[in-house]
């Protein structure tokens, strides 16, 4: 399987805890389907089951703005094991090679949390403008959406 995942995020001056902005897994280690979070350092995660009872955890390193709207997105390609992280005009590989299963989640998916809302929001978190793809978007792809949304929408993103 492979999607992507983009949307515009706000998060506010500071985060204490993960957010699911996306997930059709619950926490637990052999929960199937994904997690699309943004952790208390306020970096892009992908959290994956491997196995029956075991995942992985993909984090990047570019940081979202605070106090700022954002272009944020996950791709993911389970065939390739090919993955990137989108934080405004800025990407990134985070590497990862366990294959997983996405096509057979544990949970309805869930915007704003995960697995019944185990890891929702935060008070002055928001996600706008949120779409979906089956597909895994190139770079070149994402950032086309990122300045699309930008001068319609979102100008005030970085």
């Amino acid at each position: 399987g492979a999607f992507t995942i983009v949307g515009a995020y706000y998060i506010g001056a500071s985060k204490a805890a993960i957010t699911s902005v996306f997930s059709n897994r619950g926490a637990a280690a052999g929960s199937d389907g994904v997690m699309c979070n943004v952790n208390a350092s306020r970096r892009l995660e992908l959290v994956k089951n491997t196995s029956d009872a075991a995942s992985e955890t993909l984090t990047g390193a570019l940081t979202i703005t605070a106090s700022r709207w954002n272009f944020v997105a996950w791709s993911w390609d389970e065939a390739t094991t090919a993955c990137d992280f989108v934080v405004n005009a800025s990407s990134e590989d985070p590497g990862g090679s366990a294959s997983t299963n996405v096509t057979n989640p544990s949970f309805a998916t869930e915007i704003g949390g995960s697995g019944g809302f185990a890891q929702p929001f935060e008070s002055g978190e928001q996600f706008a403008c949120i779409a979906g793809w089956s597909v895994k978007l190139t770079t070149t792809q994402l950032n086309s959406i990122y300045t699309a949304l930008k001068s319609r929408r979102f100008r005030s993103m970085p």
